[in-house]
């Protein structure tokens, strides 16, 4: 579609007219007109009889001004300027590019398998295309209520996006004689430069520790596996006994609960975790990132 919306913007369709110029003389005939009249790009896409028809029935629907014996870019100006009143809607600027492909399309079957589509075929085909734009417009946050009032005028079905539901993640501290421990990683790409760290807190909200450290170009579930390894040395460094440990790495989670890590290159530090995790009253919780 763009592709097409390029070349016709610069005059590059191979219309009889385009050959023509270029030295190669034929015989030009029209495949949407009864009267078979001579082939230029304006005359496809804009001013010929079945061009007009599809323009006026989306003109009239939408409300949009009618622009009888404009060239197609003079019509194209009119709608993006009209797309860029931002009480519009995006469809309004999506619109003349589905239009001149359809009409291409449509142009192109006629000469090349003689499949003559009738101006209501074309103008379905449309608001096919226009539907299928929609769905990915109504992920964005800019989709706006002319956008809905357009899908009603032309009939096609509108559904609102569903809203997630709200989650409230908050932190509250440790038992008596507890302390917890929060981990978790940051990776620039994955992998990527990432790097590691963690607080440690007692039942009072005292701040115990903080620790981070850099693991180099790693994917980030090294990096938060490193994360929950330096809290355990940092555990151990203070004395500590009785630790609840938070993080939002699932996957480490579950190495930790069947005590078997997936990666082999991190063996060695596996076996000094599990090393760690001897002696110390355990308890681990995945939480949701902030």
């Amino acid at each position: 579609m763009l592709i097409i919306m390029w070349k016709a913007w610069y005059g590059c369709l191979p219309v009889d007219g385009r050959i023509r110029r270029a030295g190669i003389y034929m015989v030009s005939k029209c495949d949407f007109c009864i009267s078979r009249n001579y082939e230029d790009q304006n005359h496809k896409l804009a001013l010929g009889n079945f061009a007009e028809q599809v323009w006026g029935i989306c003109s009239n629907q939408l409300g949009m001004p009618i622009l009888e014996g404009h060239t197609w870019k003079q019509m194209i100006e009119s709608w993006y300027r009209r797309a860029n009143n931002s009480h519009s809607g995006q469809l309004i600027g999506i619109l003349p590019s589905i239009i001149t492909w359809r009409l291409w399309w449509r142009r192109c079957k006629a000469r090349m398998e003689g499949v003559h589509e009738s101006v209501q075929v074309v103008w379905n085909l449309i608001k096919y295309w226009l539907a299928i734009a929609c769905e990915k417009l109504k992920e964005s946050s800019s989709f706006n209520h002319r956008n809905e009032e357009i899908l009603k005028v032309l009939n096609l079905p509108f559904k609102h996006k569903k809203s997630k539901p709200v989650k409230i993640v908050k932190w509250s501290p440790p038992p008596r004689d507890w302390v917890k421990l929060n981990v978790d990683e940051s990776s620039l790409g994955n992998p990527g430069p990432s790097s590691a760290g963690g607080v440690i807190w007692d039942h009072c909200r005292n701040l115990i520790s903080g620790f981070s450290i850099s693991t180099g170009v790693q994917s980030n579930n090294v990096a938060e596996f490193m994360a929950l390894l330096l809290g355990l040395r940092t555990v151990q460094f203070f004395g500590l006994k009785k630790v609840k440990i938070e993080m939002d790495s699932m996957l480490v989670i579950d190495w930790l609960m069947k005590k078997r890590c997936g990666l082999w290159y991190l063996k060695d530090y596996w076996e000094e975790l599990l090393n760690l995790m001897d002696g110390l009253w355990l308890w681990v919780r995945h939480i949701f990132r902030v």
